[in-house]
């Protein structure tokens, strides 16, 4: 049975118990008794990396690929997405992409640069009876002189490229990260998640200095699934895995004469055809990383192996042609990027999580590896990460029997022998209390300068205060319990913090004295934002809050959906997309998608959360059906535009 690029959550082969194989010793002659050959259980080193010879190299990932190929799981791997925003300053009159860290760009829909807006468009949005199979493409309007977003162009993908995952802008250079095959939010499948079809890295660079008239500068594409992706100054970062497929292997196999023929098989493949590639427009095709570029880890020894390769790409957005990658032989769920550095962080099979940073300030050389017990949950995994001041400060969850147990941990992020040191955790036995309440989970993690803050949640919401100043001895400051929760936390200046996440019903829960038909789990009365006063640690206080029946809003999953401008030291503006459901005789519902626009105003010391007049998309009649999960906006100035589907809706602050 032949499987392309077989599945890998911690690579499948991270669940095998030890292996024995019999007869691998390579050119023996049929029936000659052969010396057995012992190999490890493939598993997620929480030890550091080291620099691996391509011999070294190969054997770890040709061990690997024959432990995953004689797995009873191992159909496929590496096939699913794992799929963090800096304050502001008032710098511009415009909002740009809602990021984790100041000066990091993230991938989106939508990049704005003052005067073009770049969307990447969905050709079903655009008509009442779509094609979905009619290929993406970029839409490109220019600000007029009566303020108005005028279409100029429609950039066409290239034809190995049917649809968009997001954009990259800078300066005169668009880069378009997409699939060769349509995306519909996960990879492209052939036709089930065990057999996926093939799985690529495309990106498309674009030199839009004339965006009438924009140049393709580069498109190139490359083997795996990317993971995540990051922009710092003109340098594109891209963190994606591959794992190799080779012909003639059974997969899933039982007996021994199938196993010994995918260990033999493995031994006479050259390490070239097992590497990612690398394909350029001029059909130049190469090694996407070389196997003396790689890592893997130091306690490897000659019977173990990984069949995971993760790499990290960089891209000149300058000059797209300059390519250049680094791998390890691991696994990565997410990443973590500073100014200065990329983390790649990967879970093992027993609710451990290793972390292995890269300088992008040396070319992205490795610097080390730090070990936490628990994993960085699945809400939004890279906000629960910061470096500052030469210090990584992370939180964590595992699941145990009596609930979840978080913790905090703080590292030197300078390493010592390639080993990130942990400087201290939390709790401890001076400082004991716990993180959450029993049974609570984790919804919003954010760390800002000295100080983060936790959402945790099962029935009511305790937003907690850690005081991370001295590294060595970080404790809980303060907590406030208010109903509900927030999924996502924005901070505000030096002292205040904006939640959004939703309101439940605490009041009607059975054990409250309310109806005992309700449901056990807290009911939801609707999306809720909240305006938090930090400036004193130790008592948290909620100034504010608006509460949106029976509606959701995208920010409480993706941070890129809520658009944030600071106007002046005292004033701050925001706007986030909202969906309800609505009926006017309790039989015929319909979609409504409104853009809230709200104010935090900062007067002698007090604060307002002031709320103006929404946008509100045209309703559909039913005739076409539009997600506001993909909503965005853009404030300029007093103009505010609000892009549901492909089409930008106007108006003008506090009207």
């Amino acid at each position: 049975m032949k499987c392309s690029n077989p599945i890998n959550a911690l690579s499948l082969s991270a669940v095998l118990g030890a292996l024995v194989l019999s007869g691998c010793g390579g050119g023996s002659s049929p029936g000659t008794e052969r010396e057995q050959v012992e190999l490890n259980a493939a598993k997620v080193s929480l030890e550091p990396l080291k620099q691996s010879r391509a011999a070294n190299f190969s054997r770890y990932l040709r061990n690997g690929l024959y432990t995953a190929s004689v797995s009873q799981f191992a159909n496929c791997a590496n096939c699913m997405e794992s799929d963090a925003a800096a304050t502001s300053t008032p710098s511009s009159n415009f909002s740009t992409t809602n990021t984790q860290e100041a000066g990091v760009d993230e991938l989106d829909r939508i990049k704005y640069d003052g005067e073009y807006l770049f969307m990447a468009a969905k050709p079903w949005y655009d008509a009442q009876n779509p094609t979905l199979d009619t290929p993406e493409y970029i839409k490109v309007m220019r600000r007029d002189t009566q303020q108005s977003l005028v279409e100029i162009n429609q950039i066409a993908l290239p034809e190995q490229m049917k649809s968009v995952r997001g954009l990259y802008q800078h300066n005169d250079k668009l880069a378009a990260l997409g699939s060769a095959d349509f995306f519909y939010g996960l990879p492209a499948m052939s036709f089930d998640i065990w057999h996926p079809g093939e799985l690529k890295v495309n990106v498309a660079v674009y030199d839009v200095s004339e965006p009438q008239t924009p140049g393709l500068n580069q498109f190139l594409s490359y083997d795996g699934y990317l993971i995540e992706s990051r922009r710092i100054g003109n340098k594109l970062y891209l963190v994606s895995a591959f794992s190799p497929t080779v012909e003639g292997l059974v997969y899933g196999a039982t007996n021994e004469a199938d196993k010994q023929a995918n260990y033999d098989r493995l031994q006479n493949v050259d390490i070239n055809q097992l590497m990612p590639k690398l394909r350029l427009a001029d059909n130049t095709v190469r090694n996407l990383v070389e196997p003396q570029d790689c890592y893997i880890p130091q306690d490897a020894t000659s019977a173990d192996g990984y069949d995971s390769i993760v790499t990290l790409t960089t891209i000149d957005l300058a000059q797209p042609n300059n390519v250049q990658s680094v791998c390890i032989n691991s696994v990565t769920n997410a990443i973590y990027a500073s100014t200065n550095a990329i983390y790649l962080l990967g879970a093992t099979s027993d609710e451990k999580s290793v972390l292995h940073k890269f300088d992008l300030t040396d070319n992205m050389a490795y610097v080390g590896t730090g070990n936490v017990d628990g994993t960085f949950g699945w809400r939004s995994p890279s906000f629960r990460l910061s470096e500052h001041q030469g210090k990584l400060r992370a939180v964590t969850s595992k699941w145990t029997e009596q609930g979840p147990v978080h913790k905090l941990y703080v590292f030197d992020a300078q390493a010592q022998d390639h080993k990130l040191q942990t400087l201290s955790v939390l709790p401890n036995e001076q400082r004991p209390q716990a993180i959450g309440k029993p049974n609570e989970d984790i919804y919003a993690v954010r760390f800002f300068g000295d100080k983060a803050y936790v959402v945790t949640f099962e029935r009511i919401d305790p937003l907690y205060v850690l005081d991370v100043t001295d590294p060595h001895d970080p404790f809980i400051a303060g907590e406030l319990e208010i109903p509900g929760f927030s999924s996502y936390l924005h901070p505000i200046g030096e002292n205040l913090l904006l939640g959004v996440g939703q309101q439940v019903d605490f009041d009607n829960l059975p054990q409250n004295g309310g109806d005992n038909t309700q449901p056990s789990n807290p009911i939801s009365q609707g999306a809720k934002v909240a305006l938090f006063d930090v400036s004193n640690p130790q008592q948290p206080l909620e100034l504010a809050s608006k509460v949106y029946s029976h509606a959701y809003t995208p920010v409480e999953w993706d941070h890129h959906a809520l658009t944030y401008l600071n106007i002046s030291e005292n004033e701050y503006r925001f706007a986030l997309p909202m969906s309800y459901w609505q009926s006017d005789n309790g039989m015929d519902w319909y979609n409504i998608n409104a853009l809230h626009t709200l104010q935090v105003n900062v007067t002698d010391g007090s604060a307002q959360l002031l709320e103006h007049s929404p946008l509100q998309a045209p309703l559909t009649n039913g005739q076409l059906y539009i997600s506001g999960s993909d909503d965005r906006s853009v404030l300029h100035g007093e103009r505010i535009y609000y892009i549901h589907g492909n089409v930008v809706i106007e108006g003008t602050w506090g009207e």
